[in-house]
């Protein structure tokens, strides 16, 4: 007996040295302890983070026991002080139903962990609970022993969340159990549980093993994720970046994820993007979910501070949740790293100003890495997860009842969730500390590289707008000195003639001509200030003419220079309009000029003296059009001459009528005096007239009235 347990640890640890596959060395382990303790069922059980567990490796003989392997089985299932006294005292239980009665032996003190000297197996009553669940199982007799790692970084925390802990003064790890099964009753040996022990001792070492074989994998991958980033990040750093974040996208198995480079300087931020993303939570202003007041007081603020009051950095993530007081201040949570690990965001207290921007994704995860060069921040880089379904088979568990009494069936039960967060692990965030000193050194190459590029090409852009402004101001001065000369010529042929419409057709021509505008034309105010054109001069000819035209005595009246007596031109200002639809007119507006087909124009106003006269339009009709200032300038100056002109044939035709109303004058006062002569002549001829009837007319009285006396 001695010698086929010997030969049979020997042959346990020899495939143990052999193999680095955990799996291969308990499938064949449990099938050597099965066959060489002809028991009905051996089977590894290995515990989750949350205490429940899993068979991952079972043997069983023929049909006495049902299988349980790829079964959980909840935490309930195994009491929390069953588990305490698993862990620090390594203790080991012999079941035998048929005696109702249960043995447990401490290879350890559970109070001071040192061995225990006599390890004899102690028998008690069993459990009634207890011994109900074996009896559904239905087992007769069972071996329990634990499977306890010596250290704490060998085991549960590869699998664990990233916000998961345990007890840093821990020196072992309960990793599992061994159990052994029989369908009838059995007498088990001090011999066969010390075999046993040893057995689960070189399994012990092969999951030791397994573990940093692991770990070892894990880190060489991890180390070829980055010699690959670091590869993409200093090839190319303006295409490095984008192909950059796909690898890191890929390597943590998101559905997306977004680089964000701060502004720096004169440098604008860049946002990278790959998958699906989140909506700005400000599109107009183009504002990004990176730039919430939350994400960006943790990425900027928390790096640069201490500790305060509370024991943590401000804008840390257990400091938000201090402050919030959305965790207990009590519990001793220590300090979250500088990498924010969201498993839900939608369940995410801190982001919930920030999660209805994420709904038009399937991201449920965030992993939120700030980039820092010298404790400075420089971008941030977000790693999107989405969720997944879940499909777990219970060894007859029932979630809706708590387990106040002992199973009555092992029934297999199929429990699916789907849509749920899946955790970061610990593994993941230490990872993403690297990629962060990767991403960050190469962004700050990045931006480096773009301030010496921008510095040349400013260098470079500085010369040649020298350049250019030096040939823009020769072609300026040259343009200024032809056109001066044009202008002197136009106002030279305008004072030729005092005819005002000769005065227009000129002006409208040669500014049309020089411009290389499409029509020119005058517009007179009324009294009302309506008006109509009363010039036109168009270089090109769009359509026939037709009620389309703009042409001379067509009546623009214009409900606002009505109102406001002229508008804006009232007070000298020059109206210019390179696109009439890009300028913010109303669209009843935008339609009239459309109409005419009118795409940029400029207006001057005519002044005669210091009133308002009209308006000089230059009008492009094929094309909108850029206009120059100079050209404005000469228009204006144009305009000012038209005016000058105006005002010179309006007193010129004053002077006409009034000289011909002087000549009038003039001819009436001598038919005035001839008249006034003939009426003196008149008048002395009349005086003398009734002078020689006086004289007459006293001899005849004289004698009349004498003339009767005569006869008497």
């Amino acid at each position: 007996m001695v010698n086929s347990q010997e030969s049979l640890l020997h042959r346990i640890a020899n495939r143990i040295r052999q193999s680095l596959e955990l799996q291969e060395i308990l499938d064949a382990t449990v099938i050597e302890i099965q066959q060489y303790l002809g028991i009905d069922r051996v089977k590894v059980y290995q515990f989750h983070p949350d205490s429940s567990g899993l068979v991952i490796a079972e043997s069983i003989n023929g049909d006495r026991l049902p299988s349980l392997l790829g079964l959980n089985f909840p935490a309930d299932d195994i009491p929390p002080y069953a588990r305490e006294l698993f862990l620090r005292a390594r203790q080991r239980s012999v079941v035998d139903i048929s005696a109702a009665q249960i043995g447990l032996s401490l290879l350890d003190d559970p109070k001071t962990g040192e061995s225990n000297e006599n390890s004899d197996v102690r028998y008690r009553p069993l459990d009634p609970c207890h011994k109900e669940y074996l009896t559904a199982m239905g087992v007769q007799a069972s071996i329990v022993v634990p499977i306890v790692l010596a250290e704490l970084s060998t085991g549960k925390n590869l699998s664990g969340s990233a916000g998961s802990s345990s007890s840093a003064e821990s020196a072992a790890q309960l990793w599992g159990l061994l159990a052994c099964h029989h369908s009838e009753p059995r007498q088990v040996s001090e011999a066969d549980l010390q075999f046993i022990q040893a057995v689960v001792d070189q399994v012990g070492i092969a999951i030791a093993q397994s573990v940093l074989l692991h770990q070892v994998r894990a880190q060489a991958q991890q180390e070829t994720n980055i010699n690959q980033i670091t590869s993409l990040l200093h090839v190319s750093p303006a295409i490095g970046l984008q192909e950059a974040l796909e690898k890191v996208i890929e390597t943590f198995d998101g559905s997306g994820g977004r680089l964000y480079l701060m502004a720096a300087g004169k440098l604008p931020r860049e946002i990278y993007t790959y998958g699906n993303q989140p909506d700005d939570i400000d599109s107009q202003q183009q504002r990004t979910v990176e730039e919430n007041q939350l994400w960006e007081n943790f990425v900027h603020k928390m790096m640069a501070s201490e500790p305060d009051k509370t024991g943590y950095k401000p804008w840390s993530v257990n400091w938000m949740r201090s402050v919030y007081r959305l965790a207990d201040k009590g519990k001793g949570t220590p300090d979250q790293p500088s990498i924010w690990a969201i498993n839900d965001l939608y369940r995410e207290p801190l982001l919930r100003t920030i999660a209805p921007f994420f709904e038009s994704t399937s991201a449920r995860g965030l992993l939120i890495i700030p980039l820092y060069y010298s404790s400075q921040a420089v971008g941030c880089l977000t790693v999107f997860r989405e969720a997944i379904d879940t499909d777990i088979r219970w060894a007859g568990w029932n979630p809706d009842h708590r387990q106040l009494m002992a199973k009555q069936s092992f029934k297999v039960w199929q429990q699916q969730h789907a849509n749920q967060a899946k955790l970061w692990t610990a593994v993941e965030i230490n990872y993403a500390k690297a990629v962060s000193d990767r991403f960050s050194t190469a962004i700050q190459q990045y931006r480096l590289n773009q301030q010496v590029q921008a510095l040349n090409t400013t260098l470079e852009q500085q010369v040649e707008d020298r350049t250019e402004q030096l040939q823009l101001s020769n072609l300026k001065l040259e343009n200024l000195i032809s056109r001066q000369q044009v202008l002197a010529s136009i106002v030279a042929r305008i004072r030729e003639s005092l005819d005002i419409e000769e005065i227009f057709r000129v002006a409208v021509q040669e500014l049309s001509q020089i411009l290389e505008a499409d029509k020119v034309s005058i517009y007179r105010f009324d009294e009302n200030w309506g008006g109509e054109f009363v010039e036109n001069f168009k270089s090109i000819s769009l359509y026939p003419q037709t009620n389309c035209e703009l042409g001379v005595r067509t009546v623009w009246n214009d409900t606002y220079l009505e109102d406001s007596q002229g508008g804006r031109y009232r007070d000298g200002n020059t109206f210019v309009v390179n696109d009439v639809t890009q300028h913010g007119f109303s669209d009843c507006h935008v339609d009239i000029y459309n109409h005419y087909q009118i795409k940029a124009f400029i207006n001057v106003p005519i002044f005669v003296g210091k009133v308002l006269w009209g308006i000089l339009a230059i009008f492009q009709q094929q094309n909108t059009r850029q206009w120059n200032p100079t050209e404005v300038e000469f228009a204006s100056q144009l305009a000012a001459q038209i005016g000058v002109a105006l005002q010179h044939a309006s007193l010129s035709a004053s002077d006409r009528e009034k000289n011909t109303q002087l000549s009038t004058a003039l001819i009436d006062l001598k038919a005035a005096q001839v008249q006034l002569v003939q009426t003196e002549k008149m008048s002395g001829l009349g005086q003398l007239v009734a002078g020689i009837a006086h004289e007459i007319n006293n001899p005849i009285n004289f004698i009349h009235a004498n003339v009767s006396h005569l006869e008497d």
